[in-house]
């Protein structure tokens, strides 16, 4: 994922300094994160999710500003100890589904009478032992938030299958009113779907964000052939508006500490569902 972002940000317009890297040793390393803020305008964090809060911490402390993958934590401790220590004015989230076209489109003309948002994302994860709603999902709690209002979960859902991984359904409300049904889990790359499929009075509107077999709509995926990668070019341009005061769609750091906390609230949720599923089953 990094050298994708590096291409997006030279295409947009950056320099690449150099890296840090503990696996590789090559020209431009740098041995630590605060040794390549301190040189660099912006560092991109794309490192393992487990790493990233104490990562950004490092960043910012040394004078730096950064870019970090999502999620940005994975816990709520975690979550609490950014909200201490970074100056939200120096952290964006790398939410670059924001700059899909569809989703540019979708947010200029979006129908008032929208009842029911559905957002679907089954797709491979790189850390099968993380949650889906984080690694996956996280993608979708900021795009509902973005698209219909600060979110509320109602009730959530753990799915287990042996071949096709774990899948979780959550349900919440918007400020707006929006019923939204978030689904994410594990599958092979071949069976990915990622779909946003709209209810309202004039009927249902189905938005892929993944191109599939014989389709003629173009999702995400028709953006990042041949090292395009539009969405992240797209990003990287809007995050050079928002560094310079600009107004600028760029996810900042209390949208990504907003959405993994909703991540996981919902979580907790189906943890609770199952506990009690097995606390209330028949012993034999």
């Amino acid at each position: 994922m990094g050298e994708r972002h590096r291409s997006a940000f030279e295409r947009a317009g950056y320099r690449f300094a150099g890296y840090v890297d503990p696996n590789v040793t090559a020209n431009l390393r740098f041995e630590s994160a605060a040794e390549l803020a301190r040189v660099v305008d912006l560092v991109v964090v794309a490192a393992p999710s487990e790493c990233h809060a104490e990562l950004l911490i490092e960043i910012v402390d040394a004078g730096g500003r950064a870019l970090s993958e999502k999620p940005l934590c994975v816990s709520l401790q975690e979550a609490d100890a950014l909200e201490r220590r970074i100056d939200p004015t120096r952290v964006f989230v790398a939410q670059s589904e924001r700059f899909h076209p569809a989703i540019e489109k979708l947010e200029k003309a979006m129908p008032r009478e929208i009842r029911q948002a559905t957002f679907r994302r089954i797709g491979p994860i790189r850390n099968r032992t993380a949650s889906p709603l984080l690694e996956l999902g996280i993608h979708d709690f900021d795009l509902a938030a973005r698209l219909f209002g600060p979110l509320e979960p109602i009730s959530a859902e753990r799915l287990s299958a042996e071949r096709s991984g774990t899948v979780l359904t959550v349900k919440l409300v918007s400020s707006s009113g929006v019923h939204v049904t978030l689904t994410s889990g594990t599958t092979t790359p071949e069976n990915a779907t990622r779909e946003i499929i709209l209810v309202s009075d004039r009927g249902t509107q189905t938005i892929p964000l993944i191109s599939k077999p014989g389709s003629t709509q173009s999702g995400l995926d028709s953006f990042m052939e041949s090292g395009r990668d539009l969405p992240l070019v797209r990003q990287a341009e809007a995050l050079l508006r928002a560094i310079a005061g600009e107004p600028s769609r760029s996810a900042t750091f209390l949208d990504g500490i907003a959405a993994v906390r909703l991540a996981l609230r919902a979580e907790n949720m189906a943890l609770e569902v199952a506990e009690n599923l097995v606390a209330s089953a028949p012993s034999c």
